[in-house]
């Protein structure tokens, strides 16, 4: 389904109805999406979790994640009652730190409330307007789409009509250094997404299976960087 208000992320987030497993899977999804991994999820479908609704690792650390998708905005309390219940599991889990994911407007200062009511347990607070914004990113279409039923505006459904948008005649130019860099910024992303660090995607395939190997020609030594999938050098330096 399309849409022509540009803020339906927002207020299909807001105005949650699918769920409390969909809304553990779709939060997976979102923290997957920022850098965490192994989430192992806990009873989306129903049943007791010990006050933790997923199990993740970031930055060595282990996590617990926490989802609040209730329908509608709710009393602030109720988020705190709902976060610092979660906090506890952090002790009875052993774990290090909470991510909390919620379809709630918080305000800085509310935030920082939050933050504090946990005292020594460290939050990474995913709130509705970060959440929003995290799915409207095109890495996150398919995601949008599953589970909020947002699609591609047909008028945009190519990568060439992106362009034609973003680069169109109504830019003017610094607007489109912007749109360039930020294109830049991205092909530059998803050519490390998904492989071991340091390590990069093929320019030609896409393949992961790009591998570095020394050699020695006419008394110099080199390295070359290939392909393994379509044998595209990728680069080649003595």
């Amino acid at each position: 389904m399309t849409t022509d208000r540009w803020d339906e992320t927002w207020h299909r987030l807001r105005q949650w109805t699918n769920g409390q497993a969909q809304s553990e899977r779709l939060a997976a999804q979102i923290l997957l999406s920022e850098g965490y991994h192994n989430v192992d999820p806990s009873h989306p479908l129903g049943g007791r979790d010990g006050g933790k609704d997923a199990l993740c690792e970031r930055d060595g650390q282990k996590w617990i994640m926490a989802v609040y998708f209730p329908r509608g905005q709710r009393p602030f309390g109720e988020i705190q009652r709902k976060l610092l219940d979660d906090a506890r599991g952090c002790n009875s889990a052993e774990v290090d730190a909470l991510a909390f994911v919620t379809n709630q407007e918080l305000s800085l200062a509310e935030r920082s409330r939050l933050r504090k009511a946990t005292g020594a347990t460290h939050v990474d607070l995913y709130h509705l307007e970060r959440i929003a914004m995290i799915l409207d990113k095109p890495a996150m279409a398919g995601v949008r789409k599953q589970f909020l039923g947002i699609d591609f505006d047909p008028a945009i459904g190519t990568l060439e009509d992106a362009l034609d948008v973003l680069l169109g005649p109504s830019r003017d130019e610094h607007q489109m250094r912007e749109a360039y860099n930020t294109l830049s910024a991205r092909g530059a992303e998803l050519l490390t997404r998904g492989v071991d660090e340091g390590g990069s995607r093929c320019t030609t395939c896409f393949s992961a299976n790009v591998r570095t190997a020394s050699g020695e020609h006419n008394g110099r030594s080199f390295d070359v960087t290939m392909c393994q999938d379509c044998g595209e050098v990728l680069d080649f330096c003595y």
